[in-house]
């Protein structure tokens, strides 16, 4: 079967880049294989979110194929707008430092929003933390309670440490209504698809 130009483009600029890497692109603590990062990019190229977020981290870490934090960013963006919680949360962090894109906190808090929404407990941190300073959005102590409190039930300890320092800032009444608020959740339906390309390493 013949494929379509733009994904055998995608493919080849992808090959000749890990061809013409330098030796460290190659080894064995990469698990290079040539095969499986063309397997990966054609997979993410037809839409597959799980190989969208795959590539990503290959871009982002260095493994199999040269680290390109913009490319990096491109395919976690793939990935993060068809839902995928992973993708979306590191798509926020690289928005909040600017890592691979311009520093654009809205956009930041859009992306943690987004997989905090589906229950991904590191999002539901760094959100909190984005409230409680007011960066990108407007300070809220309540929803900073709220974001950390969801992330704490799921074992996330920064959240915990987080949550009970804040609760010096708010009132008893504050904190009953996040409380509430946490009790009320409902994630929304999770897509939180792992790498499992032999080519990656995370």
């Amino acid at each position: 079967m013949r494929l379509p130009l733009p994904k055998l483009r995608a493919c080849l600029s992808v090959a000749i880049a890990v061809l013409t890497a330098t030796p460290n692109a190659h080894s064995e603590s990469a698990n290079f294989s040539i095969d499986k990062v063309v397997e990966t990019v054609l997979a993410a190229s037809q839409g597959n979110t799980d190989a969208q977020y795959c590539l990503g981290q290959m871009y982002f870490f260095g493994n199999g194929i040269p680290k390109n934090t913009s490319r990096a960013v491109h395919w976690y963006r793939q990935a993060a707008e068809q839902g995928q919680a992973s993708a979306q949360y590191i798509l926020g962090k690289m928005y909040f430092q600017g890592e691979g894109v311009s520093k654009d906190l809205g956009r930041a808090a859009h992306w943690y929003r987004q997989a905090a929404e589906q229950d991904e407990a590191s999002a539901q941190n760094s959100l909190g933390l984005i409230y409680a300073t007011g960066e990108g959005v407007s300070k809220d102590y309540i929803k900073a309670y709220y974001w950390w409190n969801l992330a704490a039930t799921s074992g996330n300890e920064n959240a915990a440490m987080n949550r009970d320092k804040v609760e010096k800032n708010i009132t008893a009444a504050q904190i009953s209504k996040a409380q509430e608020m946490s009790r009320n959740f409902v994630p929304v339906e999770t897509k939180k698809q792992h790498c499992k390309s032999s080519a990656v390493i995370v």
